[in-house]
Formats: C-alpha cells, structure tokens, sequence
C-alpha cells in the first residue's frame, strides 16, 4: 500500500513538473521565429499564388498583373519554347478567370497554312492552360501582327440583339 502511494505522488510530481516545463516555453522567446525588428506582414493570397510561392515560382505583384500577354512565334512555329511556358504560366497563375486566347495567322504566302498554322497554335496555348485548369476561349484574329498570340481575362459582358 505504502508502495503504491509513493508511485503516485512521484507520477503525480513529475506530471507538474512537466506542465511547468510547458509553460516556461510558451512565454520563452524563441529567436528563430523571427525578430522583434521583422515582424511578419500578414496578407491574404488566392490559393494559385500560394500554389505558385509552394512550387518556388516566381509571380507577379499584385498590383503589377499585366492585362494581357502577347506571344510571338517563328513563321512556321507551333510549339511554345520553355521561355513562352514560363511567362505563359506565370500569366495564367494570376488571373483568377476563363482566358481568352486570340491568334493570328503566320506569314506564310499560303493562306491555308497561315491559318492552319495559326489556329494550330491557339489549341497548342489552350492545351497548356488547360493542364493547369484554366478554361479558354479561342479565336483566330487576323487584326494582330502575323505570327502573335494574345492571352488576355475574358470579357463576361453578354450583349444581346434586340432588333425587332
């Protein structure tokens, strides 16, 4: 019985002894945390730019997010180069929205292969930005320079016709 009594008292001592411990730790100031000088600057950021920070990529300022991004291809060009993919993703990782892709057709004296070609390079931006869960919009645009792509936000403004 007297056994019994002294295994509890000292189970019981060591549990205090250990909460003090605890305790001692909470109110301790722990320098790898951080500095009193630095203080972290709470913000807020969209679950893409936080994906974006996690896999190391570099972004863009919140407030310095281009409206539209413009790529120029080679005449015959339909593949995007490792550059084109590295600004196409960054682009695509700040817009929250659908993307409107518009291409224009190459500079190719046929027009069947101009156009071909260009529309060949709308679905090659639009598969990447897909992969990235990014829904497209595309269209060729015979307005732009030959041999350019335009990633732009889509327009949701629906207009309708009302001729009676």
């Amino acid at each position: 019985m007297c056994s019994k009594f002294i295994a509890t008292t000292l189970f019981t001592c060591s549990l205090f002894s250990l909460t003090g411990c605890t305790a001692a730790l909470k109110t301790m100031d722990i320098g790898f945390l951080g500095s009193e000088d630095a203080p972290v600057a709470e913000e807020s950021i969209s679950v893409d730019q936080l994906l974006s920070r996690a896999r190391g990529e570099k972004g863009y300022a919140d407030n310095h997010v281009p409206r539209e991004l413009v790529l120029h291809f080679a005449d015959d060009t339909v593949a995007l180069d490792e550059n084109q993919k590295d600004n196409l993703n960054e682009y695509a990782n700040a817009q929250p929205s659908k993307l409107s892709i518009e291409c224009s057709p190459s500079e190719s004296s046929d027009r069947f292969v101009a156009v071909g070609v260009g529309i060949n390079r709308c679905n090659t931006v639009s598969n990447f930005l897909e992969k990235r869960a990014k829904k497209t919009d595309m269209r060729l645009s015979p307005s732009l320079a030959p041999n350019q792509v335009l990633i732009k936000k889509t327009n949701n403004l629906t207009v309708a016709n009302h001729d009676s």
